[in-house]
């Protein structure tokens, strides 16, 4: 299938300031080529063939606030002029001028319109055309009618100009409120990890942003995150006091290692008297605190649905957060009468891993039974196998609805195997052997934004 805009000579770009030839432009244009097509080919025609420079004009024209066409542009070739129809259709449209307030100057969010609105349109042209695919469109006729395909009487079909700017504004609207929720999905990522050493451009993360932002269970999950605002949650770092630690404050006692520079002005019996009554002002010195995982089990039973999965997806998220804050592995298992795959990110998370990670939970639906102690031996035994050379303390972060019985000392046998503490958090109900076999208990009633917080804190200080 072939979108016509090239004439395989050298072309130059309608826009002012856009050298379509520059290297760097050609990149960007293939990449959105290339995601464009990740989006879905046509069951017939085989696959989209998208000019380069139609690519890198759309993106410009998303990009750039106010893009200006060239003066006096000539139109010798045919495909020249569809290009022009199609960017001044773009311009003129309403639908782009609310989109366009999601992508100026934001290189991701402008990535992401082009492909999805390239994707669109391809589809509209085929429905304006008549038949299945856009097909090889011909040279001939006048420069205000494309050519595509014949019809039965042999005679050919026109995409002219009207047909042309009905495809882009339907196009366009369809993509309005995907590039707003890959906007949306962009900032939140950003939240998790700016001001980390491990920040990466989201560029490498482009074809699930567009991806995911055509899913309407994401739009759901995001709609029901901004009410919590996980982007506005802090965590204070857990310090470890060490004598050879950064300075974190100031404290008494005898350490002459740590004096406080103030007590060497203290004339001599002064200073022998506070050393003898442990009264010297130190340095407090410490270490950010090296910790085990943050797991998270979050039951999938069927009776977590609605409000109960959004909520606890909504927890999980936010514990993430945290353990991307406190440097520790994060790794999450959804279970029912079983558990289902284990699925882990490092400290040193990146967007990509905050992505998919959004991504396989919005995948995750509510069905089965509840077997509780049989999601814990697995998580205790996911922990046991990450081979680190020291155990040291981590948390096993259980969210449930259900009262299924379990044996409180077996379990706390099990966890003490991974130097792993259990927060249960009971959704609607209680179940007294899981909280007999917990070190902290959490009853969820109102599934509010408080009580939330009162599990991403546990043990905040800890």
């Amino acid at each position: 299938m072939v979108i016509p805009g090239t004439t395989g000579k050298k072309n130059t770009s309608l826009f002012e300031g856009l050298d379509i030839d520059d290297p760097l432009k050609k990149y960007r244009g293939s990449r959105i080529i290339k995601v464009t097509r990740k989006l879905g080919e046509p069951k017939t025609h085989g696959a989209t063939r998208i000019p380069l420079e139609l690519a890198e004009e759309v993106y410009y024209a998303f990009f750039v606030p106010y893009p200006l066409f060239k003066k006096n542009l000539s139109f010798d070739e045919k495909d020249f002029y569809y290009r022009y129809i199609v960017l001044t259709s773009i311009l003129e449209s309403e639908s782009f001028r609310k989109a366009k307030a999601y992508t100026i100057a934001d290189p991701v969010a402008s990535t992401i319109a082009a492909a999805i609105f390239l994707h669109n349109l391809s589809l509209e042209l085929q429905k304006q055309a008549g038949f299945p695919g856009v097909g090889d469109y011909a040279r001939k006729g006048n420069q205000s009618s494309i050519s595509s395909s014949e019809d039965k009487g042999g005679e050919p079909k026109h995409l002219d100009d009207k047909r042309i700017r009905k495809a882009v504004e339907s196009a366009l609207n369809k993509t309005v409120e995907s590039v707003k929720t890959a906007k949306e999905l962009e900032s939140f990522v950003k939240s998790f990890t700016s001001g980390s050493s491990s920040v990466m451009t989201l560029e490498d993360a482009v074809p699930e942003l567009v991806k995911m932002a055509e899913k309407s269970d994401v739009r759901k999950l995001l709609e029901n995150l901004s009410g919590f605002d996980i982007g506005k949650v802090r965590f204070s770092r857990v310090i470890d006091r060490s004598s050879k630690g950064e300075i974190i404050g100031l404290e008494r006692g005898t350490d002459l290692e740590r004096l406080h520079h103030s007590q060497l002005a203290l004339p001599e019996i002064m200073f022998l008297a506070n050393f003898a009554n442990q009264d010297l002002l130190l340095y407090e010195k410490g270490l950010p605190a090296r910790r085990g995982p943050v797991y998270v089990l979050l039951d999938k039973s069927g009776s977590m649905t609605g409000k109960k999965m959004i909520w606890a997806k909504t927890v999980a998220i936010a514990l993430f957060k945290r353990s991307i804050n406190e440097s520790r592995w994060f790794m999450i298992r959804f279970f029912d009468s079983v558990p289902y795959p284990l699925y882990k990110i490092s400290p040193r998370a990146k967007g990509r891993d905050v992505v998919r990670l959004i991504d396989y939970m919005v995948r995750v639906k509510p069905q089965g039974g509840t077997d509780i102690s049989r999601a814990i031996r697995t998580a205790v035994q996911d922990v046991l196998e990450t081979r680190q050379k020291r155990l040291r303390p981590g948390d096993l972060v259980l969210i449930t609805d259900g009262e299924d019985r379990i044996n409180p000392e077996d379990i706390k046998k099990t966890l003490s195997k991974a130097n792993l503490n259990l927060v249960s958090v009971m959704i609607g109900g209680d179940n007294e052997s899981l909280r007999r076999a917990s070190d902290y208990y959490l009853k969820a009633f109102k599934l509010t934004d408080k009580e939330a917080l009162k599990v991403i804190y546990y043990r905040r200080d800890r």
